[in-house]
């Protein structure tokens, strides 16, 4: 019997994360190849293609969509792209794995879920925690527990000192970065995980709030 024939997937945009998030990964599943990438550079998509091995690179967004030899969208654009593209991939006949947050507001990711639904083709946004069994094993415990009526997560930004000494923000984990593109600034990045982590784990969320304060121990 026959191997069925690898996922191939596109990549919109040279973007920083795409590696760590898909490209890496993808090496060691047989199922998925990644096999084409366009960015708005052209130069910059070929870069990134021979530095990660990329075979195919298409002049532009829609050049890629257009391919019938792409499966699937992999949607790392700034956040505020997110729904044109996406939509525009779902119409072009991809499934679309899209980064998070998926949308910049409610209306946003409802259309996506329409477009979605209609052409027949899986939208999922890129919370890959979900799919790893360390997630199931929350579940089955909070299904021992019975009803969770409140949850608290904590979540820390990495500090560090310059050489005057002075504690400053990685900004590889700048928590008050404003999403670009105009997509507006709704949730601090790390709030995204932790609605998610609770909106899955426990159900729907009825209020969601955030205590920020300062470190409470020095390392």
């Amino acid at each position: 019997m026959s191997s069925p024939e690898p996922l191939r997937i596109g990549i919109l945009g040279a973007a920083r994360i795409a590696p760590m998030a898909l490209i890496r990964p993808a090496r060691l599943v047989s199922e998925v190849e990644v096999t084409a990438i366009a960015a708005r550079d052209e130069g910059r998509a070929r870069k990134f293609a021979a530095k990660h091995g990329i075979p195919r690179v298409f002049p532009s967004y829609e050049a890629l969509l257009e391919d019938r030899n792409v499966d699937a969208i992999y949607n790392p654009l700034p956040n505020g792209l997110h729904c044109e593209w996406t939509i525009r991939a779902l119409e072009s006949g991809k499934h679309v794995l899209c980064e998070k947050p998926i949308a910049s507001n409610a209306s946003e990711a409802r259309q996506m879920a329409d477009a979605a639904a209609k052409t027949g083709r899986e939208l999922v946004e890129a919370f890959h925690w979900r799919y790893h069994p360390l997630a199931t094993r929350v579940l089955e415990i909070l299904a021992d527990l019975g009803e969770c009526e409140a949850a608290m997560e904590a979540y820390a930004q990495v500090r560090y000192a310059d050489q005057a000494g002075a504690l400053v923000a990685d900004p590889e984990a700048d928590l008050f970065a404003p999403f670009p593109h105009g997509s507006g600034q709704t949730l601090l990045r790390e709030a995204l995980l932790v609605a998610d982590h609770n909106s899955y784990h426990i159900g729907q969320i009825v209020d969601l709030r955030m205590l920020l304060g300062v470190p409470v121990r020095d390392y």
